[in-house]
């Protein structure tokens, strides 16, 4: 499966709106910079950050939706 600049950045940036870029960075241990040239779909995070950003989507969709 090949994954285009558009899914990382759309998922990027739903964390952003939630986290916000400083904080995202510092829980990824990643540049403020870096952080949003992804979001704006201006290059790729390396794998093993990506890896920590789809666990934190799925944390956070996991925590909004509640128990079932």
């Amino acid at each position: 499966m090949v994954l285009d600049n558009e899914f990382f950045s759309a998922t990027i940036l739903q964390l952003i709106d939630y986290y916000g870029v400083a904080d995202l960075a510092l829980m990824l241990d990643v540049r403020s910079e870096d952080l949003s040239l992804w979001a704006e779909g201006k290059g790729r995070p390396p794998t093993d950050v990506f890896l920590r950003v789809i666990d934190l989507r799925n944390e956070l969709l996991n925590s909004l939706s509640g128990p079932l």
